[in-house]
């Protein structure tokens, strides 16, 4: 499968597929890639954002509960702009990486919001 090189800005996730993505002649049968123009786990505002409001969480229970609701809602966003199930929750989990790196920069720094 060739992927051509995208935008730093850019995420392509291949997609193998024996069927046509779509209707037109001009689309390839054999390859096929969703690129996400901003994907998530690349949005640095977005994830610098989640890491303050998650070490702002006084209790364990409400981090787990704030970081499965933000992970809900990346992937439910993703959906609504048409990528699979499977792919939305890949991506927030990339997302919620970064985040959980973010989150040992600022305790390791000792850095506040």
């Amino acid at each position: 499968m060739t992927i051509r090189q995208a935008p730093p800005t850019c995420a392509v996730i291949p997609m193998p597929t024996t069927e046509r993505t779509r209707k037109d002649k001009h689309w390839a049968t054999k390859d096929a890639a969703i690129v996400l123009p901003f994907p998530p786990s690349r949005r640095l505002a977005k994830v610098l954002d989640v890491a303050q409001k998650l070490a702002k969480c006084r209790t364990r229970r409400h981090r787990s509960y704030y970081a499965e609701q933000t992970r809900l809602t990346v992937i439910g966003v993703l959906t609504r702009r048409g990528v699979t199930e499977v792919l939305a929750i890949r991506e927030a989990d990339r997302f919620m990486q970064s985040v959980i790196a973010e989150c040992a920069r600022i305790h390791k720094t000792g850095e506040t919001a």
